[in-house]
């Protein structure tokens, strides 16, 4: 009895430091959560309960209420809640992305490398992905490296030089396409500007022959 209630104690306190950060992570979201811990009877039945409020209140984390998109968030922020109370040399995810709209994945991936990156005796992380969103502003962190794996046939002669050559040439057209629209928009506000000059001229071109005409209709009034 004595080492189950020492066994319980220790499980408890590790339910309180999941629920702190697993509540911190999610409200960081936009959404609700909090790990609760399940005891129904024998020791094998024990769990960690996740709960979790994307609409309304707290509700149990079960597939049969949560989207596809929900469960990856909630699953990725309960396993990053679990990292500070797990030892572990290296971690890997494996397309936790997949269902989460952009919003979610965006915020899913800043969070990890601000969990991941901020101390630099934290253990590697492996985010492993077939796609990533653009403008993605954590993949210039220093810590960060990214992989790009091809699926196919590739040249020899495409070695690491040229694939780099490729993604400063991406880069760049990127960089043109974005000077472009802006030089359009100035065109644009350019054009829109000197035509509001020739209105305003002619308005005032319009005025002074209305005031020449007003002037000469005096003046014949006067000789009659």
């Amino acid at each position: 009895a004595r080492r189950l209630a020492e066994f319980r104690a220790g499980l408890e306190g590790l339910a309180e430091k999941l629920n702190a950060s697993f509540g911190e992570y999610m409200e960081g979201m936009g959404y609700g959560g909090e790990i609760r811990l399940v005891c129904p009877g024998s020791i094998a039945d024990y769990a960690m309960q996740p709960r979790v409020k994307f609409r309304e209140e707290l509700q149990d984390l079960s597939p049969h209420r949560n989207s596809g998109g929900e469960r990856a968030v909630s699953t990725q922020m309960y396993l990053l809640a679990l990292q500070s109370c797990v030892k572990a040399p290296i971690r890997i995810v494996d397309e936790i992305n997949q269902g989460m709209d952009e919003r979610n994945e965006r915020l899913v991936f800043e969070r990890i490398v601000q969990c991941t990156c901020s101390r630099r005796d934290n253990p590697q992380y492996f985010y492993i992905s077939p796609k990533l969103l653009q403008a993605l502003t954590s993949l210039e962190h220093d810590n960060v490296t990214v992989l790009l794996v091809y699926n196919g046939p590739v040249p020899q002669s495409l070695g690491i030089d040229s694939l780099r050559s490729i993604l400063r040439k991406r880069r760049g057209e990127e960089a043109r396409a974005v000077e472009e629209d802006e030089a359009r928009d100035r065109e644009a506000t350019y054009t829109y500007t000197e035509a509001e000059d020739h209105k305003s001229k002619r308005r005032r071109r319009s005025g002074e022959t209305e005031r020449e005409e007003e002037e000469d209709e005096e003046d014949e009034d006067v000789r009659v």
